[in-house]
């Protein structure tokens, strides 16, 4: 039994854009997406149904606790809170396309001289691999002072395993990328007398498309007015008020105009009174998962090779 000198191994690295996360498994940085995406600034949408509902049901009216005294005369600051839950779906609409094969290294047999047949054994091949998964978010939502990354894990066709992330947030192209290393044990080779025979290790290649739908529900929803109140009626002045209003905010929505609710752009309120917000993403990759040693006869020429067996070793 022959055995070959192991070759030199191989390793090759695609390069992706990448976003930053605290894993030993990942590594990246931030780059901008090029395409135009829809990310409402939910804090801005919050701040109009606040200064709406002042204008309609505050402004120049009187205290409550002080008829005929005093009058709500400005809005100073406003400030919506809530507790924020995040959701992201699986993926849908998944689509692969082979890429070409990424060549690994090859071993020849040669028994061309020999009377007998021979078993000869193929050196061990490691490659390492980068599956990555690009994630860009086409519709979005930002939240202030709140946590909107999301991460979704993906299974992918021949078992291989990948994390999307991405910020809805922003309109940055996020890219995960996973290195490990795909090994194909030696092979034993059976060469018939007056045979050339070669062994060669590529790595099969896939892109992969889909799409992503995430939310969130915003419960406890309430918007805190500060107020400045004047004294209004006859006699001495007296000091300013300040009184801090707290309201529910989908009650403060219904409160609105027709036309002041249309100026809301992107938010709703369900039945409940929770804030539901909406976003879709969309994700694309690279992955390699399955080494394939292909064995040829190639006595009469290297350049017409006949295809003898072929073994896939999945990772």
């Amino acid at each position: 039994m022959k055995r070959l000198f192991n070759p030199q191994k191989t390793f090759i690295t695609k390069l992706g854009i990448v976003l930053g996360i605290s894993s030993t498994l990942f590594f990246g940085s931030n780059v901008m997406a090029d395409q135009a995406t829809n990310i409402t600034d939910v804090d801005a949408q919050m701040d109009k149904i606040s200064d709406f509902y002042f204008k309609n049901e505050l402004e120049w009216k009187d205290l409550p606790e002080h008829p005929g005294a005093y009058q709500y005369i400005r809005l100073d600051s406003k400030k919506t809170n809530m507790d924020l839950d995040l959701k992201a779906s699986n993926l849908k609409n998944l689509t692969y396309s082979d890429l070409h094969p990424e060549y690994i290294g090859e071993n020849e047999f040669d028994n061309t001289n020999g009377s007998i047949d021979q078993t000869f054994t193929t050196a061990a091949y490691s490659h390492q691999v980068t599956n990555s998964a690009s994630t860009s978010v086409t519709e979005g939502f930002k939240v202030g002072g709140k946590t909107t990354l999301f991460k979704l894990p993906i299974l992918l066709t021949d078992g291989v395993d990948i994390t999307a992330e991405f910020n809805s947030a922003t309109s940055t192209t996020n890219t995960i990328t996973n290195a490990k290393t795909l090994t194909a044990s030696p092979q034993n080779i059976k060469v018939p007398a007056g045979k050339k025979y070669l062994a060669k290790v590529d790595m099969a290649k896939k892109t992969f498309n889909g799409d992503i739908e995430f939310s969130a529900n915003g419960k406890n929803v309430k918007s805190t007015l500060n107020t400045l109140a004047m004294y209004k009626a006859s006699g001495f002045p007296r000091p300013n008020k300040y009184p801090s209003l707290t309201f529910t905010t989908a009650d403060m929505l219904k409160k609105l105009s027709t036309s002041q609710q249309n100026q809301v752009k992107g938010v709703t309120f369900d039945s409940s009174k929770n804030l539901i917000l909406n976003g879709k993403a969309h994700v694309n990759g690279i992955f390699g998962s399955t080494l394939r040693v292909s064995v040829y006869d190639i006595t009469d020429s290297k350049l017409s090779p006949e295809l003898i067996q072929q073994k896939f070793m999945e990772q």
